[in-house]
């Protein structure tokens, strides 16, 4: 009596039950990739992997929005801390969220138009950055061709799917309205 897939093995000498295993050939294909995943995939530590998502300290200090637009994330620093998160939407293709270091240039309590929900905080966005041009998007408030904003489809919230800008849903636009500043530092990043 001896296992399956073991011809001539015997409990009395384990090196002959070791040499005269059959695998069958999908484990033994699993086994192949696995052993080569092993030995080429570049193995990162778990805490370096989510101090990718988690973003540094704004520029200028310890107060500022840091937008990460891998995550789909807004944080809020007050005093080098982080005090709230918000999930977002940012751009889609071919119009994707610019990054760099910006600021707050101007806010709107009142848009004018209900895509950009009931609050508009204009970024400083030069031209060079701005892949749509010079024109940019002319229903953008104070002139402004993108801005930190709410919107008319909540259930974009958390992918691609804005024009550029950054998309909160319209209780967390009034929300962070009230905590933002003009002249606060802004970064985007990938």
């Amino acid at each position: 009596m001896g296992c399956p897939g073991m011809s001539g093995a015997s409990p009395a000498n384990p090196s002959t039950a070791m040499r005269n295993v059959r695998l069958p050939f999908p484990a033994i294909l699993l086994l192949a990739a696995s052993l080569y995943v092993l030995a080429t995939v570049r193995w990162v530590p778990v805490h370096r992997a989510l101090a990718s998502l988690y973003p540094p300290l704004p520029p200028g200090g310890g107060t500022g929005l840091v937008v990460v637009k891998s995550a789909n994330w807004l944080f809020v620093f007050e005093d080098g801390r982080v005090v709230r998160r918000y999930d977002v939407a940012t751009g889609k293709a071919p119009f994707f969220t610019p990054e760099g270091h910006f600021t707050v240039a101007n806010k709107s309590a009142d848009p004018g138009d209900p895509r950009y929900g009931p609050r508009w905080l204009g970024l400083s966005v030069p031209d060079a950055a701005d892949k749509r041009g010079p024109a940019g998007d002319p229903r953008a408030p104070a002139g402004h061709k993108y801005g930190i904003h709410g919107t008319d489809e909540p259930e974009s919230i958390g992918g691609y799917h804005s024009g550029g800008c950054v998309r909160l849903r319209n209780e967390d636009v009034i929300e962070l309205y009230e905590r933002v500043e003009v002249g606060m530092p802004v970064e985007v990043r990938r």
